[in-house]
């Protein structure tokens, strides 16, 4: 069958699954609820060790040469 029409109406039809982060998460979810305790018990959101640790890690893992907290916390200051 060629008829455009039917074409758009298949099309429009279709179903494209979006991204099931519940899924993709659900691996990751004690890590991650153990590092959100960790923060949320120690108080310091801004310039504590798990933020440190976060930025050393996040440079590591980026391929960037150091990290420096300081700035990572100041910038989200910035951006708030």
């Amino acid at each position: 069958m060629n008829d455009p029409a039917f074409d758009a109406r298949r099309a429009a039809d279709t179903t494209v699954p979006f991204l099931d982060l519940r899924g993709v998460n659900a691996r990751f979810s004690a890590e991650m609820e153990a590092a959100m305790r960790a923060l949320l018990e120690s108080g310091r959101y801004l310039m504590g060790d798990e933020n440190r640790r976060f930025a050393d890690e996040y440079a590591s893992w980026t391929g960037a040469m150091r990290s420096d907290s300081r700035v990572w916390a100041s910038t989200m200051v910035d951006a708030g």
